[in-house]
């Protein structure tokens, strides 16, 4: 049976990525929103009237929960737009979603509470496993809509800029952009070493031919726009 197929059918458990006893820190994953572990990263997340703490996509996406003494205190949802549609997918350029479907995920509502936690080492440590669990999903590239004055940080942890793809975000009214990771091993990133196995990576340039914009897009800017540095 391929990888991929023992991953899916084995995603409706709570699965423990990492552990560090030393720290009392683990990172787990669960699938769906109908689970204990659900219920405490939505509270992580937190929300407002304009921005609520859940989605429709969290029903068919993977959560991770970064907890320190069992309590969880960093979250991040990963949606495969083989199960579903993705967080602002209409408003990715050209036809990527599209033509990679299969192979491609969106994290998002990435949080993680202020504290000694709070740090960039931790929030490559979530994304670090959370790659290493999509891989075996058959993840080969992942895509996220940032926050415009969150792009250099997002470059540090190894994200590329999609060309011309800002848009203002519908629900939160943020200027955003699009960003995306291939899962290259010849890339130069903190992942690269997770990347080794990956025997056919999808080619650059095919990549960014699939996500040039193919019609004019009008470009909203917004007066104004916050930036959290632990999430997106």
């Amino acid at each position: 049976m391929p990888v991929c197929a023992v991953a899916e059918a084995s995603r409706s458990h709570i699965k423990t990525l990492c552990l560090n006893e030393s720290q009392d820190l683990k990172i787990v994953r669960v699938f769906g929103t109908v689970n204990d572990v659900f219920t405490q990263l939505r509270k992580v997340r937190g929300g407002t009237d304009s921005s609520p703490c859940e989605f429709d996509f969290d029903s068919y996406s993977y959560h991770y929960g970064l907890f320190v003494n069992d309590q969880a205190v960093g979250t991040m949802t990963v949606t495969r737009a083989a199960d579903g549609i993705i967080d602002c997918e209409d408003l990715y350029p050209g036809d990527a979603i599209q033509r990679y479907r299969q192979v491609l995920a969106s994290p998002c509502k990435f949080r993680i509470n202020s504290g000694m936690h709070s740090t960039l080492r931790t929030l490559r440590l979530m994304l670090r496993e959370a790659w290493r669990d999509q891989l075996t999903h058959g993840t080969r590239v992942v895509v996220i809509n940032a926050e415009k004055l969150l792009v250099r940080f997002y470059n540090r942890m190894g994200f590329d800029v999609i060309d011309n793809s800002q848009f203002v975000h519908p629900l939160l009214g943020t200027d955003s952009i699009c960003m995306s990771m291939r899962a290259d091993p010849e890339t130069d990133n903190h992942f690269a070493d997770l990347f080794a196995t990956v025997d056919t990576p999808i080619d650059r340039e095919h990549w960014v031919d699939a996500c040039k914009r193919t019609s004019p897009v009008e470009c909203l800017v917004s007066s104004n726009s916050t930036a959290d540095l632990a999430s997106f």
